[in-house]
């Protein structure tokens, strides 16, 4: 299936690369139909769906990549979906996907950029807060929350998470080397 996969991957593109958008898009469901986890369809056709006006399906594919492979390049699309009116929908899209096993800390933290940017920042901090604890070494969401705390007038807190922040990053580069 994997052969395959990447076979009708590599259709889509050529067919997106002519401007033939209908049948890339076709060709990346195919994709999907025999390999849900790839990634690059997933982007692909949801990226497709949204320059056709598809929003609500664009919404639905990329939820369904972020339930089975949450990545950053997920993240960055949800996000500008939600930047473009649909912020209730795609909330509700990383609540969800906080119930399923693999607890990811990313997923908390686009919750709490998602209250951000509503101006919920207390709920914001909430979220991130979960996020550190769920994965102690996001250098993101230890950034934010000492500036959310640097504003909040918690000097000792922003320290703390910045200090935390530093020490993640310290240990990335010591295993990078």
């Amino acid at each position: 299936p994997g052969a395959i996969a990447s076979l009708f991957l590599r259709h889509g593109q050529e067919h997106f690369r002519q401007g033939e958008l209908d049948s890339a898009a076709g060709d990346y469901r195919l994709a999907l139909e025999l390999f849900p986890e790839h990634e690059e369809a997933i982007w692909a056709l949801g990226d497709i769906l949204r320059q056709q006006g598809q929003t609500a399906e664009a919404l639905r594919v990329e939820a369904h990549g972020l339930w089975l492979t949450p990545s950053p390049a997920l993240d960055e699309r949800l996000l500008a979906l939600a930047k473009d009116g649909s912020s209730a929908q795609v909330a509700l899209v990383y609540q969800r996907a906080l119930l399923f096993p693999p607890r990811n800390g990313r997923l908390a933290m686009a919750l709490g950029d998602l209250a951000e940017a509503r101006g919920q920042l207390e709920e914001a901090a909430g979220h991130w807060e979960e996020a550190v604890a769920l994965q102690p070494n996001l250098v993101q969401a230890r950034l934010r929350l000492e500036r959310y705390y640097d504003a909040a007038g918690q000097p000792d807190q922003a320290r703390a998470h910045l200090r935390a922040a530093l020490m993640a990053l310290w240990g990335q580069e010591t295993v990078y080397r």
